[in-house]
């Protein structure tokens, strides 16, 4: 049972069953919450892989390390609402800024 297994294997188990589901997107929350560091850095090289083989990646992470990482574009969204669109860089002092600053100007036009 799945629910036996520590945090990254789980999320293997996950992440198998739907590429065995043969799907051409997937949506992936928060994939290394709770794993250790090794199985966090094989789910962010198999999740690029599926990227560069033209499977449709969406990663909805709270970690901006880790976004900056993986992503080719990042959306930025405050208050249920996209207020931007960036490209990323791989530059973790600019996406930073790039982030703070739509989210902050997401903050003045909801104000």
């Amino acid at each position: 049972m799945a629910g036996n297994l520590s945090g990254g294997n789980q999320q293997k188990v996950s992440v198998a069953k739907w590429l065995a589901a043969d799907t051409e997107i997937i949506i992936i929350d928060e994939p290394t919450v709770g794993i250790d560091v090794r199985t966090k850095a094989a789910l962010h090289n198999l999740i690029m892989d599926l990227a560069d083989e033209g499977m449709s990646v969406i990663l909805i992470s709270s970690d901006l390390v880790e976004m900056i990482q993986i992503a080719d574009r990042v959306m930025v969204m405050r208050d249920y609402q996209f207020v931007g669109e960036l490209e990323n860089s791989k530059s973790y002092h600019d996406m930073s800024t790039q982030v703070m600053d739509a989210i902050q100007k997401g903050a003045s036009a909801v104000a």
